[in-house]
């Protein structure tokens, strides 16, 4: 749809997904998408569901794993943008 209005990935708009999937490299423009610590996700599902059958009337618990960004050529990083 960019394309068709003359408008580019990158250039003109910035574009970007989210969980990083295989296919987001591949696509030209290269997609940039948020990635997600999915082996820490794993990790620590598996720490808390230990935690909760130990001590099941423990209150819950709550995380935020950090995502990261993963910059290609669908948006341009600020560090190359110009003034």
């Amino acid at each position: 749809m960019l394309r068709e209005r003359g408008a580019a990935p990158g250039r003109d708009v910035a574009v970007v997904g989210f969980d990083d999937s295989p296919t987001a490299e591949l696509l030209s423009p290269g997609l940039s998408s948020i990635a997600q610590p999915l082996e820490d996700v794993g990790r620590e599902c598996v720490r808390l569901l230990l935690a909760r059958i130990a001590t099941p009337d423990a209150p819950p618990e709550r995380l935020l794993l950090e995502p990261s960004l993963i910059v290609r050529d669908s948006a341009t990083s600020p560090l190359s943008a110009t003034p």
